[in-house]
């Protein structure tokens, strides 16, 4: 990509869904609430007639495990605001979002209030992008880059609140790649 190119929107890898194919019963898992409509007897014998693979991906299907409130809201908007207390799933829902949009974008960078809750938080705690992606989905960490090298390719910078001017410097050059 030159100094004058856009930054381009990658096509989106296909993604299997395994266990959404074993059988009429596995149309029920469209979210968990549906599963948990079902008896426990028909839940084990739902979940019983998947293999190995259908189950890992099943695990890291954020479709079927998130509430309405942690998906993106729909159309096209700039700002996504997440108002809610402690444990209510923000960062999971950050992460699986960047999650999918590194599969469409480039550059999809990562902003917090210090460096010690990008990395702390944002990359390696529990519901941060370490522990949410898949094996084959999971980003190399570069700790003295402050970057992720996502598997297609895609990169994520590692920005925080305590050198803005680290960030201003990003926008200054991409406006000149954008040429605006």
């Amino acid at each position: 990509m030159s100094e004058r190119d856009p930054p381009t929107r990658r096509s989106r890898a296909p993604r299997g869904h395994g266990w959404r194919d074993a059988g009429d019963a596995a149309s029920l898992l469209r979210n968990i609430g549906a599963l948990l409509k079902l008896s426990p007897a028909e839940r084990a014998k739902l979940l019983g007639a998947l293999d190995d693979k259908q189950c890992d991906e099943l695990f890291y299907d954020w479709s079927l495990w998130a509430r309405d409130d942690q998906r993106p809201p729909p159309g096209d908007w700039i700002y996504w605001l997440i108002l809610a207390g402690r444990g209510a799933g923000k960062t999971r829902a950050g992460a699986e979002a960047v999650r999918e949009w590194v599969k469409d974008f480039a550059i999809v960078n990562l902003i917090g209030a210090t460096h010690d809750d990008v990395r702390d938080v944002m990359v390696l705690g529990e519901s941060g992008l370490m522990a949410v992606c898949p094996r084959g989905e999971r980003p190399r960490y570069a700790r003295a880059a402050g970057r992720l090298a996502w598997p297609n390719g895609a990169t994520s910078l590692l920005f925080s609140a305590e050198e803005p001017n680290r960030l201003r410097a990003l926008a200054a050059r991409l406006d000149r790649m954008l040429g605006v």
